[in-house]
């Protein structure tokens, strides 16, 4: 049963007619949830084996979806409530939660644009993959 669920959730994909860009904003929302709650380790255990497939399935590059992924998990670890990187910041300097969340913030937003930039525009990791290959 669990080794068929990357398969009907392709099916259930295929039959919506989602554009492969719809289908990783979806991904990215969910890994923005995801990361609020989890650890990205985890993330990676839980997601990968669901979402990769139906990604690939739809033709995106699997390196781009890799680093999107990647990205994705450390934006949901720096966002509030739980956001685990911030909490462990503050622990290591000390400083309250909402200190840190305030000096994250104009970080957590040009991450997040970046991340978008490399999701929706694939030309960015094809150049970066060719000139470090």
């Amino acid at each position: 049963m669990a080794k068929r669920a990357p398969h009907k959730i392709l099916e259930a994909v295929a039959s919506s007619n989602l554009s492969p860009n719809m289908l990783v904003l979806i991904c990215c929302l969910i890994l923005i949830f995801l990361g609020c709650f989890m650890d990205g380790v985890l993330i990676m255990l839980i997601a990968a084996p669901l979402m990769v497939p139906v990604v690939s399935g739809l033709g995106y590059d699997l390196i781009q979806f890799g680093i999107v992924m990647t990205m994705g998990i450390q934006v949901g670890q720096l966002t509030p409530p739980v956001g685990i990187n911030l909490f462990q910041v503050s622990g290591m300097s000390k400083e309250p939660v909402a200190s840190v969340i305030k000096g994250a913030f104009p970080f957590l937003l040009i991450l997040a644009t970046i991340w978008m930039l490399i999701a929706f525009v694939p030309g960015i990791t094809q150049i970066a993959t060719q000139l470090f290959s």
